[in-house]
């Protein structure tokens, strides 16, 4: 797991693609005898939300799948943050 404090969705893709590039120079070199692969799902946080790390987990998961089914391979990120619970109350 990943956690990218302040991080917009720029950020995030960033994020991936290295993460994408590390996997992808790890089985170039082939030392391992066998080939890694990676599956990624992302889930962004809403400014001020009360959402519980369970609910920013299931996010995430439901994209890693949501992803995984695509044909294409593209991963995507979510397309808004999640804002679950009540705000928190301005100060």
């Amino acid at each position: 797991m990943t956690v990218a404090v302040d991080a917009d969705e720029g950020s995030a893709a960033r994020i991936v693609e290295r993460l994408e590039q590390a996997v992808h120079e790890q089985n170039l070199r082939d030392a391992l005898g066998f080939r890694l692969s990676l599956s990624i799902g992302t889930a962004m946080l809403a400014p001020l939300a009360r959402t519980s790390l369970a609910e920013l987990l299931a996010e995430a998961d439901r994209c890693l799948y949501r992803d995984k089914r695509r044909e294409d391979g593209v991963w995507g990120l979510v397309g808004a943050p999640i804002a679950t619970g009540r705000p928190l109350a301005a100060a």
